[in-house]
């Protein structure tokens, strides 16, 4: 029985040490990639909370966005009216939040999904993929933390004209989410024409 117990004694010890090993390398992969990302705040354009929301997120359901900040971050969560389905799952975009300080846009739920611009374009890191969002396989790009991730980005750095709920009085019940061709506004690699084509057409199948 000691034997046993020792042996597993040495394994816990072991995976503690590949787990720490691993968190760190995650960590140093994290700060190596973050120390070439842009500044976000000089593109922000989403400062206090408000609901007018972009077509993108008005399609998702999003009736108001709240922003408040907190020591060096600012912190952004939903309030949603409506699910919609990716991949065959629910997702109420109430149930995220996301952190921004000067360079990554981190997921609260599971912080090891973030993202900032590179170069003008769209840098998500993840615990299987850093690196640019229109280079990432069809796997990461319709993880569901991902896609949410790129839609917080899109509302943050959105430019273009707001929609809010009180100017739509059947928004509850709207069906469908059909806003490929009026989600995105432009200006980073996620905005572009090739990248909103590849978007959709990763995407369009999974989302309804």
């Amino acid at each position: 029985m000691k034997q046993i117990l020792k042996k597993a004694l040495s394994i816990l010890a072991i995976s503690a040490v590949i787990y720490s090993c691993t968190q760190e390398d995650q960590i140093d992969l994290a700060n190596e990639n973050s120390n070439n990302l842009e500044i976000l705040s000089s593109k922000i354009t989403l400062t206090e909370s408000t609901n007018k929301v972009s077509s993108l997120f008005f399609n998702l359901g999003v009736s108001e966005i709240d922003v408040k900040s907190e020591a060096n971050k600012t912190l952004f969560s939903i309030s949603s009216e409506r699910t919609f389905n990716l991949n065959d799952n629910s997702i109420n975009l109430s149930d995220y939040s996301v952190s921004v300080n000067e360079k990554l846009i981190t997921l609260n739920e599971d912080e090891r999904f973030k993202i900032g611009i590179r170069n003008n374009r769209a840098f998500i890191i993840t615990p299987n993929y850093s690196g640019f969002y229109d280079e990432a396989d069809l796997i990461t790009k319709k993880n569901a933390k991902t896609f949410i991730l790129i839609s917080f980005l899109n509302e943050i750095l959105y430019t273009k004209e707001k929609v809010s709920v009180s100017d739509n009085s059947n928004f509850a019940q709207r069906g469908g989410c059909s806003f490929w061709d009026q989600g995105f506004s432009v200006g980073v690699g996620i905005n572009n024409t090739s990248a909103q084509t590849d978007l959709q057409a990763s995407m369009e199948d999974d989302i309804a």
